[in-house]
């Protein structure tokens, strides 16, 4: 994707008030049920897009989280009736632990996401997790959607059971992924500056 190319469907950014759906409110909060979740929302004239932080201590408990970030959309004042809302981003914080993952496999999985997805193609999506423990994994899939794109990985492209398999980052071939991910970012820098004053490199917020 062109880094340069201005974004221009309307967006906004909702990660200051993340969604808590963990079924256990521990105090602290690993990285790794920190979720940066991108939508869009589809109406009968254009897309828009809708960036939010999802905490989440299971895979269920982020689809749960997703659920109701779509309710609170919806119950939003709009000029048209909204058709569909899709989730297009997805990035674990988990990706920003140089213990979890190296700052060289890091660089190259990005690499490889921007090289993949630099032609626009709205229904093209690389899905990157781990398999197991340790096994860095990065797929293309050919599909409409963020979570569609999840299951054909865990279920059609992983030789595994599907709860071996991680969901670390999902993007688009869409200039929203780059909006998207200058969110995470500042998503991150927000949170890690509240982890250095609370918890002095713990690696946990509370």
């Amino acid at each position: 994707m062109n880094h340069t190319q201005p974004f221009r469907h309307p967006h906004i950014d909702h990660s200051a008030k993340p969604i808590d759906a963990r079924a256990k409110m521990n105090p602290n909060l690993p990285w790794a049920d920190c979720y940066s979740v991108g939508f869009r929302v589809s109406t009968q004239s254009q897309d828009s897009f809708v960036h939010a932080m999802i905490f989440a201590d299971s895979f269920e408990r982020l689809l749960y989280g997703i659920d109701q970030k779509k309710d609170a959309i919806r119950i939003q004042p709009s000029e048209q009736s909204i058709l569909n809302i899709d989730v297009v981003y997805l990035r674990s914080m988990q990706t920003l632990d140089d213990d979890f993952i190296s700052a060289e496999d890091r660089a190259e999985i990005d690499e490889l996401t921007r090289t993949t997805l630099s032609k626009r193609d709205d229904e093209h999506f690389v899905v990157f997790g781990v398999l197991g423990k340790s096994k860095l994994v990065l797929l293309e899939m050919q599909t409409t959607d963020a979570m569609t794109a999840i299951s054909l990985a865990r279920y059609k492209r992983i030789d595994a059971a599907p709860q071996d398999f991680t969901v670390l980052e999902v993007r688009q071939a869409h200039p929203a992924s780059n909006w998207f991910e200058n969110m995470f970012q500042e998503a991150s820098r927000r949170m890690s500056a509240i982890e250095e004053c609370e918890t002095h490199g713990s690696g946990q917020l509370h």
